[in-house]
């Protein structure tokens, strides 16, 4: 796992390493291990292979949310505005700022959801100048596809991937394969002993999608039988099958403010008559 002590330190600093998944973890794992030290090649694997697009330093708030009917009427208006932002500074990143999916959730999740990440959860414009430079230089190399096995050796792991689109399986010696797919959504996998024990006990119930808990519009959480229940609300990625955009710290504010203004009323305006 990427957050575990000493992921990102290995005994030999040329040898190759691989790194399971291609978003901000495995972004931030890359600039981890070189500041480690580690000098040799680095591979990246996900199903589609994708990057993180890059932020740019000017935004403009020059598109405004529009209703749309479906998921395609949705992904056709962010095409749309992206080409009538693209001359702007910040281009198509205006337009998906301004968005967030709403219906269609399960087709989104399924075939959207992965350029979606790409665009909306960005690279700072340096580190995305230094993750292309490795790209050049071949210190870095990104595979498009699943992986299908692997065989441990005394010094090192030999890593079995189907690239995607091709009937072709390659082989990676690496001198370690280091989990960078995030965390895990589905609660009903979870080994935190305290989502369990909630859970086990009632007060918590995962939602449809295996994205976080099921929860109300205030983040309370959903008990899985009736009867009494603490008053237990959730903030942040256990939001995620309701909010979709609950990761990133300026969604996690919001939801903390409205929290603390149910919690104490007047909580807002207190703060504001200082």
């Amino acid at each position: 796992m990427a957050w575990v002590e000493g992921a990102f330190q290995t005994g030999d600093r040329h040898a190759p390493v691989l790194l399971l998944g291609s978003g901000l973890t495995a972004v931030d794992a890359l600039l981890a291990m070189r500041r480690h030290g580690h000098r040799g090649k680095v591979y990246m694997v996900s199903r589609r292979g994708l990057l993180p697009q890059a932020h740019v330093l000017a935004v403009y708030g020059c598109v405004r949310p529009v209703p749309c009917a479906g998921l395609r009427d949705l992904l056709h208006f962010t095409r749309a505005a992206a080409s009538r932002t693209a001359a702007l500074p910040a281009g198509w990143r205006e337009a998906v700022d301004s968005i967030r999916p709403e219906a269609n959730q399960r087709r989104f999740l399924r075939h959207l959801r992965p350029f979606w990440d790409t665009h909306r959860h960005r690279m700072a414009p340096q580190i995305a100048a230094m993750v292309h430079q490795s790209l050049r230089d071949g210190s870095l190399e990104v595979l498009a596809g699943r992986t299908r096995g692997f065989r441990l050796f005394e010094d090192g792991v030999e890593v079995s991937i189907a690239l995607r689109g091709r009937a072709q399986t390659i082989t990676l010696r690496v001198a370690r394969a280091i989990n960078c797919t995030g965390p895990e959504t589905d609660l009903s996998r979870s080994t935190n002993p305290v989502l369990r024990s909630l859970m086990q006990q009632g007060w918590l119930q995962p939602e449809a999608h295996r994205l976080g808990a099921l929860v109300d519009n205030r983040g309370a959480l959903l008990p899985a039988r009736c009867g009494w229940q603490p008053p237990l609300y959730a903030l942040g990625p256990l939001r995620l099958g309701s909010l979709l955009e609950s990761i990133a710290i300026p969604e996690i504010r919001v939801q903390a403010q409205d929290l603390a203004d149910l919690l104490i009323p007047g909580h807002r305006a207190a703060l504001l008559n200082r």
